[in-house]
């Protein structure tokens, strides 16, 4: 799971005010603190939900240098970054609320996009409510689909689950949390260590460095899901020798704690082009699951 708590700039119990057209939102409204990782922009209602601009540039820290390829994990965070941004545009929910990940999926119409010769890619966002739940007449979690477009065409299909909680109801979820913070806690080079390797099975660890602002711009009780969700992709390659999914699906059950090893067991059925599955859990108790279609 991952809960992303924002430092506002203006009154957050106000409705946060739509941005002018072409221009990146502020990084409050994403809970991020550092606005070289925000990735969304250009909000705007439609008769079916809102749209908005994704832009994936080519220098970010999760793209290898000279790679023609988005990686995964940043479409992922994408994708995480519109929920959270058609939450506060659509159901007016404060910024300073607490947002969990329940579950995202991203699914290919064509092949994975790649980047162009100069520029950043340069997608579109067709977000709709699903469903929306609420508690004590307040909006309380969201399920949403996108249709991410590139030059009028329709690209990929993104989904997600979102939960968001008050600050009180979220210091209450974690009171028993095993480390207050991040800070120190890791400084892996590799998203997955202490690999075992078969021909159809794969055993790790996740591994992460605190100090890498994509996944840790801000301290954290907890194992972000976008560094559980990077490990999976990595799974996913290894097993995959390389070759690219066209869907995949993420599902969070608990949080990851920071003091704990997070064990991962991923498995493919048959061939290079088989689908694989990669199960996290902590002291063999589940954290979450991920599955990559061929």
């Amino acid at each position: 799971m991952s809960v992303h708590t924002g430092e506002p700039t203006h009154n957050s119990h106000e409705d946060v005010n739509w941005p002018p057209a072409s221009s990146l939102l502020h990084r409050s409204v994403l809970h991020k603190r550092a606005s070289a990782e925000v990735l969304v922009g250009s909000a705007r209602r439609t008769e079916s939900g809102a749209a908005f601009t994704v832009e994936l540039p080519p220098t970010h820290s999760t793209v290898l240098r000279g790679s023609p390829r988005v990686p995964p994990v940043l479409m992922l965070e994408a994708v995480r970054q519109l929920g959270i941004a058609t939450a506060h545009y659509l159901l007016s929910t404060p910024l300073e609320w607490a947002f969990i990940a329940n579950a995202m999926s991203l699914q290919w119409l064509t092949d994975p996009v790649s980047f162009p010769a100069f520029g950043p890619v340069q997608l579109e966002a067709h977000v709709q409510a699903v469903d929306i739940t609420a508690r004590n007449g307040a909006p309380s979690g969201l399920t949403a689909q996108a249709s991410l477009d590139q030059d009028g065409d329709s690209v990929a299909h993104a989904a997600g689950k979102l939960t968001f909680v008050p600050p009180a109801t979220y210091r209450a979820i974690r009171h028993h949390a095993h480390m207050p913070s991040s800070r120190g806690s890791r400084t892996d080079f590799q998203h997955l260590t202490n690999v075992q390797q078969g021909p159809a099975t794969l055993t790790a660890q996740v591994g992460w460095d605190w100090r890498d602002r994509f996944y840790f711009d801000h301290d954290a009780d907890h194992v972000p899901g976008m560094v559980i969700a990077a490990a999976a992709c990595e799974a996913q390659h290894l097993l995959s020798d390389g070759c690219e999914a066209r869907a995949l699906q993420m599902e969070f059950v608990r949080y990851a704690e920071l003091d704990v090893p997070i064990d991962v067991a991923a498995r493919k059925t048959d061939g290079l082009r088989s689908p694989v599955f990669v199960a996290f859990s902590q002291c063999s108790e589940p954290i979450g699951e991920a599955t990559f279609a061929p």
